[in-house]
C-alpha cells in the first residue's frame, strides 16, 4: 500500500526492498479520493510484513516514528509524537481525516508507514504543509483497511452518492435555528433526480445526524456518506424551519452521477479541470449572490490546475476574456471557438467578490 500521487499514471512500478531485493510491481487500483494505491508484487518467497494497526485507540502525545525515503536519503527513520487527530480541512484529499505528527516527513516519505512504538502501522504518510515546521499529515489504518479491501476485491472503492451540496451553517442560520454551528450542515444545493431530490430533502434543511452519526462539518458528512455502500438506506435527521424531521435516504454509487457530470468535459470543449453546469442546478447560489447569469462550478477535480489555480466549488463565473457568460450553452460556445493551448480569464463571483483567475484551456 502506497500513495496514490506516487504511482498516478502508473501500471507498472520498480520496488526496491531494505534488502536490496529488486521486484516489478502491479497497481492493482488506486483511489484519488484518500490518496491511496494498492500495489500487487509477485515473489517466490513471503516478504515480510508489518501488522496494520487500530487508529481509533489513537491518543494525542503518543510516540510513533516515520520510515521512508526523504530527498532520495533513504532507510530514513524519525521520530516524534501525534500532534492531532481527525485534522480536516487542510486541502489534500477529498477525504480528509488526517493523523497530525511531528515526525520529520520530507517529500519522499509519501506512502510510507507510520508506526507505534509496537511496530504496527498506524497511518500512511502522506503531505506536509509547505513552509511550515513539524507538521506532517498520515491518512489512519482503518482508513487503509478499508479502502485497501475494496481495491483488493473490486478494483476501485464504491461509495455512498446522496446527491447534495452542503456548507457550514452560517452564524445567524444558527442563532434563529437555536442551534450551534457545528451541531450539523447546511443543505446550499440538491441536485435534481438525484437520491436527496427523491426523499424530499430541500434547499435551506440542516443535516444533524446520518444514520444516527452526528454530523459536525461538511468533510465529516463526506465521509459518513462516503463509507455507506451504494444502495443501503440511511436516516437523515433534518431540522426544517425550526422542526425536526427524519427522511431515509437510499445512496447512489458516487461514481455514477459524477461521470455523468464529468461527461461535459471530455466532450468538447475541452477539460479544464472542473466540471460546470447552468447557474439553476443550484438555487442557493443564485439567492445568495444574487446572479441571474453565470455558470455554477459543480465539482473541481482533485490536482487539477484549477483546484491549484483557487478556483472552489460553488464560484460563479460570469464573464470570460472580458466577455459576459449567460449560461453554460454560451460558455461552451466560446471554449469551442478559443484555439488550444489559450490562457482563458475567468471572472468569478464568490459569496459577491469578484476574482479574476487564469486558467489554461487544456488543463487538467
Amino acid at each position: 500500500m502506497t500513495n496514490s500521487h506516487v504511482v498516478r499514471q502508473s501500471q507498472k512500478v520498480n520496488i526496491l526492498l531494505y534488502s536490496g531485493e529488486e521486484f516489478v510491481g502491479q497497481v492493482l487500483g488506486t483511489d484519488e479520493e484518500t490518496d491511496l494505491a494498492v500495489i500487487k508484487v509477485e515473489s517466490p518467497k513471503p516478504l515480510p510484513s508489518v501488522l496494520l494497526g487500530d487508529s481509533s485507540k489513537l491518543k494525542v502525545g503518543q510516540f510513533v516514528v516515520a520510515i521512508g525515503n526523504p530527498y532520495g536519503l533513504h532507510d530514513t527513520f524519525s521520530f516524534g509524537v501525534i500532534s492531532g487527530l481527525n485534522r480536516e480541512n487542510v486541502n489534500i484529499s477529498r477525504y480528509e481525516d488526517f493523523i497530525q505528527t511531528d515526525a520529520s516527513i520530507n517529500p519522499g516519505n509519501s506512502g510510507g508507514p507510520l508506526l507505534n512504538i509496537r511496530g504496527e502501522v498506524v497511518g500512511i504518510n502522506t503531505a506536509i504543509i509547505n513552509y511550515a515546521q513539524s507538521i506532517g499529515f498520515a491518512i489512519p489504518a482503518n482508513i487503509v483497511k478499508n479502502v485497501s479491501q475494496q481495491i483488493i476485491e473490486n478494483g476501485s472503492v464504491n461509495r455512498g452518492w446522496l446527491g447534495v451540496g452542503i456548507e457550514y451553517i452560517p452564524e445567524d442560520v444558527a442563532k434563529n435555528a437555536n442551534i450551534k454551528k457545528n451541531d450539523g450542515v447546511l443543505v446550499n444545493s440538491v441536485f435534481e433526480k438525484q437520491p436527496a431530490y427523491q426523499a424530499g430533502i430541500k434547499v435551506g434543511d440542516i443535516i444533524l445526524k446520518i444514520g444516527g452519526a452526528k454530523v459536525n462539518s461538511p468533510n465529516s458528512m463526506i465521509r459518513v456518506v462516503g463509507n455507506v455502500s451504494p444502495g443501503q438506506f440511511v436516516d437523515l435527521d433534518i431540522l426544517r424551519n425550526g422542526k425536526h424531521k427524519k427522511f431515509s435516504v437510499r445512496l447512489a454509487r458516487k461514481e455514477e452521477p459524477l461521470q455523468k457530470l464529468a461527461a461535459l468535459e471530455k466532450k468538447e470543449p475541452p477539460r479544464l479541470g472542473f466540471v460546470w453546469g447552468d447557474l439553476n442546478e443550484s438555487a442557493s447560489q443564485a439567492k445568495e449572490s444574487n446572479l441571474k447569469q453565470g455558470v455554477l462550478v459543480i465539482q473541481v477535480m482533485p490536482h487539477s490546475e484549477a483546484e491549484k489555480e483557487g478556483i472552489l466549488e460553488g464560484d460563479v463565473i460570469t464573464a470570460i476574456n472580458g466577455k459576459q457568460v449567460a449560461g453554460k450553452k454560451e460558455f461552451e460556445d466560446f471554449l469551442q471557438k478559443s484555439a488550444s493551448g489559450e490562457t482563458l480569464s475567468l471572472l468569478v463571483d464568490r459569496d459577491n467578490v469578484s476574482i479574476l483567475f487564469n486558467l489554461n484551456k487544456e488543463g487538467k
